[in-house]
């Protein structure tokens, strides 16, 4: 597992002892900070520009859920990962925090070697999130340009070019930031799971042994898989973009994915599609066998 020292974790809780279990466990691979309440945390937050936030759920004056709604409600926080570490274990509670934009919810007493798992996950998401940002920022075509396009056809293959397309494509979109990242969850799992074949379960074996980026480039490199594309369509009109994605693999059933699952509620991984549907665009519909998909932004 490769750690980071530079990434800054906050730890937010209202119990000393809970406090020292989590800096003694962390300290020695993360910068740690320290809050014991809400408005500590957020404040925290903002000026130490900190990577995770590990948050309690009960404290006094706001708790937790709370202060993930603020921290999420703000521009300068919204992209800081949130894992609860709470106490509170029922269904209702971690979906309610879920549901809130938390990455992960992990109930006391923790098992570090998970937290350690799910922090690295995290700092991966949100790593991806700030290039996504940082390349549509920097990008060099004219704006005028842009808006010029009506109709365009795109093939992919690799990783590297789902984010450069999905980039392109969201800066004809009137919230680039918000479309490029749902676009860029469709198109990794069209090459993942269409093109490659690589099951839910696998992906999840390979995320808890740290091998997934060897296992992805080891699958496009192999002869059976070097033709196959991922075919994207964009249509823009006065009141609506679509975006339409087809990849080379035999389908799977969408329904279960489309939005976040119980069931699945504390899986590192099997969100990316219901992160589309609810945070990136209006209208998500899958076609035939589920290779296909189109996505609508309304403007």
């Amino acid at each position: 597992m490769d750690f980071h020292p530079e990434t800054k974790i906050l730890i937010v809780d209202d119990v000393p002892t809970d406090i020292k279990v989590l800096a003694s466990a962390l300290s020695l691979d993360y910068r740690i900070f320290i809050a014991t309440n809400g408005y500590d945390a957020i404040n925290t937050a903002k000026k130490e520009a900190v990577d995770i936030v590990l948050l309690d759920v009960e404290m006094l004056e706001i708790d937790g859920f709370e202060v993930c709604k603020r921290l999420h409600d703000e521009k300068i926080t919204r992209n800081i990962p949130v894992i609860f570490t709470s106490s509170r274990g029922s269904a209702e509670d971690i979906a309610q925090g879920l549901s809130l934009g938390a990455f992960y919810y992990l109930t006391k007493p923790l098992n570090i070697d998970l937290l350690k798992v799910i922090i690295s996950a995290a700092v991966i998401r949100k790593n991806v999130q700030q290039h996504l940002c940082g390349k549509i920022h920097s990008f060099s075509c004219p704006c005028p340009l842009l808006s010029h396009i009506k109709e365009g056809r795109f093939s992919i293959r690799t990783f590297a070019e789902a984010l450069d397309l999905s980039v392109f494509l969201s800066l004809n979109c009137p919230n680039p930031e918000k479309a490029a990242i749902g676009l860029r969850e469709m198109l990794v799992n069209a090459i993942e799971h269409g093109n490659l074949g690589l099951t839910y379960h696998k992906k999840t074996l390979l995320n808890q042994s740290f091998q997934l980026e060897e296992e992805r480039e080891r699958l496009l490199a192999l002869p059976e898989n070097q033709s196959k594309q991922v075919m994207v369509w964009l249509s823009k009109g006065d009141r609506e973009i679509c975006f339409r994605i087809k990849d080379d693999g035999i389908g799977f059933d969408s329904a279960p994915y489309l939005n976040f699952s119980s069931e699945r509620m504390l899986d590192t991984h099997g969100r990316g599609i219901a992160i589309a549907v609810n945070a990136s665009f209006d209208h998500v519909q899958y076609h035939g066998s589920g290779n296909e998909v189109e996505c609508v932004l309304r403007v």
